[in-house]
């Protein structure tokens, strides 16, 4: 009888950077745009909802942000100068998620894995993270779908990481807040962990052998 192959090492780890990494308010960003312009928040809800197009081609680099901000704000029915546009989107980050960044430096320090972020992101939120939050800029391998034109849950999107990686699909962890997003990258055969809390995180890296511990 023969002995049951153990799986390969995990090479790679991929987190998600909002609501894994950064966290992210977005009904804060209502609120605001609701309290400039003079509209109920779930007025602009319903209106986003009804045009997320518009923020699915910003995230790919459809537009420019200026640009964006002249759609968006026709499509929501608000009046905003870009200055004030652009201080309200950002404005739905509200911190680092401290255990989860905490576990994403020591895995790159220790340098037995390769640790990447792959996040669907836009321009003006882009700027606003490097200036702003220092995990940012020390992570070594930042993927985002506004520079490399493609959104999760598009498997182009990890199939670009995973390439410019140089790993195997099933040597890889995608760690996401979002199930269809993990549920996508476990078709190219990668490990997937939903980030529902950062001790979700930690127990499925464990699981995997990532990280060690009870």
């Amino acid at each position: 009888m023969h002995a049951r192959e153990s799986a390969p090492p995990i090479e790679a780890v991929i987190f998600d950077l909002g609501r894994v990494l950064i966290d992210v308010q977005h009904n804060g960003a209502l609120l605001e745009v609701g309290r400039h312009a003079h509209v109920e928040p779930a007025v602009l809800g319903e209106r986003l909802a009804r045009n997320m197009d518009i923020l699915d081609a910003f995230e790919i680099g459809a537009y420019e942000p200026e640009e964006f901000h002249r759609r968006l704000t026709a499509a929501l029915g608000v009046t905003l100068t870009f200055k004030a546009f652009e201080s309200v989107w950002n404005s739905v980050f509200t911190g680092e998620i401290a255990p989860t960044a905490a576990l994403a430096r020591q895995l790159q320090a220790d340098a037995r894995v390769r640790v990447a972020a792959l996040s669907n992101t836009n321009a003006i939120h882009v700027e606003h993270m490097r200036s702003t939050w220092p995990l940012f800029s020390e992570l070594t391998n930042v993927f985002l779908s506004n520079e490399i034109g493609k959104r999760k849950p598009q498997p182009a999107a990890f199939q670009h990481v995973v390439d410019a990686l140089g790993v195997r699909p099933e040597r890889v962890v995608f760690v996401d807040d979002l199930e269809e997003n993990v549920a996508a990258a476990r078709t190219l055969g990668m490990h997937g962990v939903v980030a529902h809390s950062p001790q979700a995180v930690a127990d499925g890296l464990r699981q995997l052998g990532v990280v060690n511990g009870a």
